[in-house]
């Protein structure tokens, strides 16, 4: 489904809502290959685009465990 929210600053679709046979836990090396090993599993997705919140960075590290969150 696609759809255009109240809140979309544009006309253009700014939410995409899909389901499948997929167990996300995740993103790791090979998820994709792991999420669709079992179709015992449904998941629903949301995903928002052309949003206007530019609040914040994300600063990516090669070391897993190096999370650092500021409010």
């Amino acid at each position: 489904m696609a759809v255009n929210s109240d809140f979309a600053s544009t006309p253009d679709i700014d939410l995409f809502i899909f389901g499948g046979p997929i167990d996300f836990t995740g993103y790791f090396p090979q998820w994709g290959d792991a999420a669709v090993a079992s179709h015992a599993y449904f998941s629903w997705y949301t995903l928002k685009a052309h949003t206007r919140n530019r609040a914040g960075t994300v600063q990516l590290s090669e070391k897993a465990a190096d999370v650092i969150l500021n409010g």
